[in-house]
């Protein structure tokens, strides 16, 4: 992977889409930040600087896709969990970006989605499309 693909910039925003099966009682759980094999150990996130929760809300749902808003990490709580943030705009979407699970067995990715869960439960909604 080309290093300056990596985004360095700790502080900002990785946006998440919250599915609604993975809400419960108003409270989204780890499974939002664990990577499917569709994934390809790429977790999908928009990035902050390059967009907002709403805007990024609305071009999930307006591509046909599943949300019920939208949370967030830092590019910092990801590097503590030792894992990159990773720029990979496309022309649909020049915000896009993922989190890069790729060097991580089964296990352990799934327990950092449950410490990011945490971080970005902690945040809460940043976009809640009901409210």
């Amino acid at each position: 992977m080309s290093e300056e693909l990596i985004i360095k910039n700790k502080d900002e925003l990785l946006f998440r889409q919250i599915h609604p099966g993975f809400v419960q009682q108003g409270r989204f759980s780890s499974q939002v930040f664990k990577v499917t094999p569709k994934d390809e150990n790429c977790l999908s996130v928009s990035r902050g600087f390059k967009t907002d929760p709403k805007s990024c809300y609305e071009l999930h749902i307006k591509n046909s896709y599943s949300s019920c808003g939208i949370c967030a990490v830092t590019v910092e709580e990801c590097n503590k969990e030792e894992l990159n943030a990773v720029d990979d705009a496309i022309d649909e979407n020049p915000a896009h970006a993922f989190i890069d699970y790729r060097e991580l067995n089964r296990k352990k990715a799934d327990a950092k989605a449950g410490i990011l869960a945490n971080y970005a439960r902690t945040r809460g909604f940043l976009y809640d499309p009901a409210k």
